[in-house]
């Protein structure tokens, strides 16, 4: 299997959206060109790009992961304009890791998530988005990962495993 994580005793890795910089470039630049360079559209320009701003730091999320083989823990460390929050869990208490699945009549989104012992579902990021081989990619080498402590798997449960999970069919 091919994976992507470095043969370091901690992998960290770092997810941004990159929707939300695209956005601002996209629709951004151009109001704030308009609020210089435009006297006469300037107020409501100004409060266009209010509204937008706020609109992407209400959702705009970077997430940090960090994975150690030492300590045999997960990381997840969210930050948002609100704030960060970190959550911490055992190698030994993640049953699978998986892709869940979100459908609506018009499209189909997937996040990566990590299913407990407990049942408890801990998505990786807060939101779900299009691009499932890229997610079944990542899922596959955390999974990885987190076997590679030597002659034995770290949990039998995640030894090979990579499901594709409906919303709130776990």
């Amino acid at each position: 299997m091919d994976t992507n994580f470095p043969s370091t005793r901690q992998w960290t890795f770092r997810i941004i959206p990159w929707w939300a910089i695209l956005i601002f470039i996209v629709l951004g630049l151009p109001v704030t060109w308009l609020v210089i360079t435009n006297a006469e559209s300037r107020c409501g320009a100004f409060i266009a790009l209010l509204v937008m701003l706020g609109i992407v730091a209400a959702f705009f999320e970077i997430v940090v992961c960090q994975l150690d083989l030492d300590r045999r823990t997960v990381t997840l460390e969210r930050t948002k304009i609100r704030g960060k929050t970190q959550q911490e869990f055992s190698f030994d208490d993640v049953h699978t890791v998986s892709v869940q699945t979100s459908s609506d009549v018009e499209s189909t989104t997937y996040s990566v998530v990590f299913v407990l012992n407990s049942g408890e579902i801990v998505p990786m990021t807060q939101y779900s988005s299009s691009g499932k081989g890229s997610k079944d990619k990542l899922a596959r080498s955390l999974i990885a990962y987190m076997n590679q402590t030597g002659s034995a798997t770290v949990n039998e449960s995640l030894d090979g495993a990579i499901r594709v999970e409906q919303e709130g069919e776990i």
